[in-house]
Order: structure tokens, then sequence, then C-alpha cells
């Protein structure tokens, strides 16, 4: 080969040369930022699972927690209180000026059909059966009329009453009254002929057994406090098997 021809494939050459120069240090530069690159680049981010996203939308920063007042109680009126009854309920007891008063009705509503027994002489001095039953009505109301049907329709019961169980009230103008009958001890008659059957004058009393009544019963009331009045709205009688045990 000429030195001319030399020079020529000399010329030719280089520009050859400098573009594999020029592309080997791009690929050089290229490897050498793949090799830098921080390790962290390749770090993604795993999806939460439905519950865990559930969770961080709840939670607020510096959330506190919601302050639930207690339930406000209506201060019972003045005299009133509660107490547990036998069955394990509260029930609400009067104060006694109102347990007067409905003790006042209830024994009013009795004296109708019944007189506690006594001294003869007492008993027949006592107020007209009209009359008790009259003043039975005025403490009832239109559907506690039946107190003042007669039992029997002639003549009022002598019994033995036992004391006043506790008066309870499902609310402050509600409330329920009873007392325990414990036998019959005769009969108050009024009606001349009755008493003529047992050659007495009317009044009279009948000291014998009492047939086709109860002799043992539970005397029961409901009363309602209607325009300040203490009213009985339902009688009723629950009927006992016997006499109580007698007390140790």
């Amino acid at each position: 080969m000429n030195k001319t021809t030399h020079k020529l494939l000399v010329k030719r050459i280089k520009p050859i040369g400098w573009l594999m120069i020029g592309l080997l240090g791009v690929m050089g530069l290229t490897l050498v930022a793949l090799l830098v690159r921080p390790l962290t680049a390749d770090v993604r981010t795993l999806p939460m699972g439905a519950a865990a996203q559930a969770v961080a939308s709840t939670i607020t920063p510096d959330a506190q927690p919601k302050h639930t007042e207690p339930p406000m109680t209506t201060p019972l009126p003045t005299g009133w209180a509660q107490k547990k009854g036998l069955d394990g309920n509260l029930n609400l007891m009067p104060p006694e000026d109102v347990k007067q008063k409905i003790e006042a009705a209830f024994a009013t509503a009795l004296a109708c059909n019944y007189a506690e027994d006594g001294e003869d002489a007492t008993l027949l001095a006592g107020p007209s059966r009209s009359e008790l039953c009259a003043a039975a009505l005025a403490v009832t109301t239109a559907q506690g009329t039946k107190l003042a049907t007669p039992v029997p329709g002639n003549a009022r019961q002598i019994t033995h009453l036992g004391p006043l169980n506790t008066i309870v009230c499902e609310s402050t103008t509600r409330c329920e009254i009873a007392r325990a009958k414990l036998g019959i001890a005769g009969m108050i008659m009024e009606q001349a002929a009755d008493c003529a059957k047992i050659k007495a004058s009317a009044p009279c009393l009948y000291r014998h057994d009492v047939q086709g009544l109860p002799l043992y019963e539970i005397l029961i009331a409901n009363v309602s406090l209607e325009n300040g009045i203490w009213k009985i709205t339902q009688w009723r009688t629950e009927e006992l098997p016997g006499p109580p045990p007698p007390s140790q």
C-alpha cells in the first residue's frame, strides 16, 4: 500500500472512530447510571387490604373520643321515693300525706260492702248502708262503681280485715292498695223482713255462718289522681285458699 492510499484510509476511518468512541461513551455513562441508581427506586408501596384501608380512613390526627352524656332522670316530687318490691322491680312509694288520702278513699269504698268486726252496739250505730255506698260512689270513677253493688244486696259483711298492704305506685298519679279479708263474722241487715226472720227489729246483726261468700280474699283497688282527688278506678278481689299461717 502506498502512502497516498494510506492517508486516504486514515482520513476515512477517523470519523467512524470518533462515532464509535462517542457511542461507547454514551453506553458507559448509561451503565454507570444504572449501577449507582438508589436501591429504593424499585421499592413500591403494596396495596392495603380492605380492612386496613377502613381503619386508616377513620384515623384522624388528634381525634378525641366523643363524650356521651349520662341519661337525664326526672327528679321525683318531694316526699316520693323508689323501693324495690318483692318481684325485684322498682316501685314508687308515696309520701305520708298522699298515703293517707289513698287509704281514706279505700276505706270509704270498702265501707259500702264491708264492716270490720267490733261491738254489736257500735256496728248497729253506724251509718246506713245507703249512706255508705253513696260516699263510696263519690270516691270512684264510672268504671269503679262495681264496688258499690250490694253483695248480697240487702246487707253488709262483718269481716276480719288484715293490715293494709304497702301502697305501690306506677306513677305519681296511679297507685294500688289492697287488704286481706280474713273470714266472715256475720252480716248487718237493714231490711225489716230480713230481721224478722231472726226475730229482731231492723237494723239487726246476723251472727251465724254465711253461705255462698268466700271467707278469705284479697280486696284490691287501683286508684288515680283526678282533679286533685284520689279515686278508685278499678276494684277486684282475689280469693285466698285459706287463712294465713299463724305468726311465730
